[in-house]
């Protein structure tokens, strides 16, 4: 005698697969609209926390979506505060073509948060998106005035995510 709940289950999955695929679609095109978008735009979180053997290191990517281009950056920092206030504007054009998104810090002397423990270095992770015009020609990402990475537009190319380290500029 065949299992009567396996069509129930197979109609079921069905459903489900279409639901979700309707609710990635919605989803995709809530968190990336085409219209509307103010350009240039940026935002960032940090996360300031304490790791031994803590390194600079992070990636940067890069995609066109409509009539926009969106850079998304995430960097550690190591430091020697326990806390570091870090603070970001909208991104800056410096000629045409060109922007640079600067990040400054600066340590948090309340002393609210003591000492690291001992072994510790205290490190404070960036995460940044920032959306441009589609045709940019190169975005500098720079922290306290150095270049931490470069961005150039290559619209053509789809999406590209790269590594970056402490000394790398590209």
């Amino acid at each position: 005698m065949p299992d009567e709940r396996l069509p129930t289950f197979l109609i079921g999955a069905l459903v489900g697969v279409l639901l979700g695929a309707v609710l990635v679609a919605g989803a995709g095109a809530w968190l990336f609209p085409t219209e509307n978008v103010a350009s240039p735009s940026g935002s960032m979180t940090t996360a300031t926390g304490c790791r031994a053997n803590a390194s600079e290191s992070g990636w940067v990517g890069h995609v066109v979506v409509g009539d926009h281009a969106v850079v998304v950056f995430n960097y550690t920092l190591v430091h020697d505060a326990t806390d570091l206030d870090v603070r970001s504007s909208v991104p800056e054009r410096v000629a045409e073509g060109r922007y640079v998104y600067a990040i400054t810090t600066s340590p948090v002397t309340d002393g609210r948060k003591g000492a690291p423990p001992a072994g510790c270095q205290p490190r404070t992770t960036i995460d940044a998106a920032v959306t441009l015009p589609r045709d940019f020609g190169t975005l500098s990402m720079t922290l306290d005035g150095r270049t931490v990475v470069t961005v150039r537009s290559e619209p053509a190319t789809g999406p590209a995510f790269r590594v970056v380290n402490g000394s790398s500029v590209g």
